[in-house]
């Protein structure tokens, strides 16, 4: 178990539309010992947000549109909770922007991750940063 999973068992919810990337994401994820929650769109990724108070999110800008919500609309609803307004969440797109810029105020943190960049052992890195970031682990 590397550091993303100590302390307590780390929750990171991943809300991806593509279910072989939604597979190997979670996968990578559990080998850190990190507890990873996945769904496969914006209205199952908010209702299992709410039910297991993750301690980081992954939401795909494309995910599918479901009861009108999509990828940007979760984030939005996300960010209007109490218990999320310090819970990093890792905005993952095919935008060209640079990695993991951030976005938001210190007290919002969201940052963009390039998806045609995505490299699983630096994702891995960039989540135990923002993790440590937030104080979720040491």
């Amino acid at each position: 178990m590397n550091a993303i999973g100590m302390a307590h068992k780390t929750k990171v919810l991943l809300v991806e539309s593509e279910p072989a990337l939604r597979k190997g994401l979670v996968a990578e994820l559990e080998k850190t010992g990190v507890a990873a929650i996945d769904a496969a769109d914006a209205t199952e990724g908010l209702a299992l947000a709410e039910d297991h108070l993750p301690d980081l999110i992954m939401i795909d800008a494309a995910t599918l549109i479901r009861d009108g919500m999509d990828g940007p609309a979760l984030l939005t609803k996300l960010r209007k909770r109490d218990w999320c307004t310090r819970v990093p969440i890792l905005f993952v797109d095919g935008m060209s922007l640079d990695d993991a810029s951030a976005w938001g105020t210190p007290e919002n943190p969201t940052y963009f991750y390039e998806k045609e960049k995505m490299d699983l052992p630096a994702l891995i890195k960039e989540i135990e940063r923002q993790l440590k970031e937030a104080a979720i682990i040491g």
